[in-house]
């Protein structure tokens, strides 16, 4: 299949490597992946990028198939695996990788890393996205992605108690990862989302 071109951007990585960042994150936090659970995932961070960067995280596009979304070359590393959880690659340099693309990733493991994969893969079928993609081409469109991010940031939004607005330096002080990361670029901090 071909590549997605959108607004001439670059991606900010290939599949391959959003995978491999996935499995890293996901060691890290002690919650390895199988094959079905990185392939939803990363359908799920495409979708995220989309919406919170207005950027792909990678150019490939994610089919829609009956068991599930599938990134073909992601499929052909590593669906040897089967339902066994993959080991993490060697060799990877997590600090290379964009800040904002590895908060993003971050960011969907720590919403969905520990969702049941068959649930996970179930509650994907029912969005609008993928029954357009069975429906037509058989590709998910990353801005249907985008586009229930959106909804779904919106429900909770409206869910939340109401806050005052704050100042950066507030911020900064009430997120010192946030901080860390901006004194020193290159250095890995594991992200505080807010809940």
């Amino acid at each position: 299949m071909a590549r997605l071109p959108f607004h001439d951007d670059a991606p900010f990585f290939t599949a391959l490597e959003a995978a491999e960042h996935l499995l890293h994150i996901a060691s890290e936090r002690g919650d390895p992946l199988n094959h079905r659970q990185l392939q939803n995932l990363l359908c799920y961070a495409q979708g995220f990028s989309q919406f919170s960067l207005e950027k792909l995280l990678f150019p490939d596009p994610i089919q829609a198939r009956s068991e599930g979304p599938v990134v073909a070359i992601v499929e052909r590393e590593y669906a040897v695996h089967g339902d066994r959880l993959i080991p993490v690659p060697g060799g990877t340099e997590l600090n290379e990788w964009s800040l904002l693309a590895q908060t993003a990733i971050s960011a969907v493991h720590l919403e969905f890393g520990t969702v049941a994969c068959g649930h996970l893969t179930e509650q994907l079928k029912f969005e609008p996205s993928w029954q357009e993609a069975m429906a037509g081409t058989g590709v998910i469109d990353p801005l249907a992605l985008a586009s229930w991010w959106q909804d779904w940031y919106g429900e909770r939004q409206s869910q939340r108690a109401p806050r005052a607005p704050t100042t950066f330096g507030v911020y900064l002080d009430s997120h010192p990862d946030v901080a860390e990361r901006l004194r020193h670029p290159g250095t890995r901090v594991e992200p505080q989302l807010l809940r």
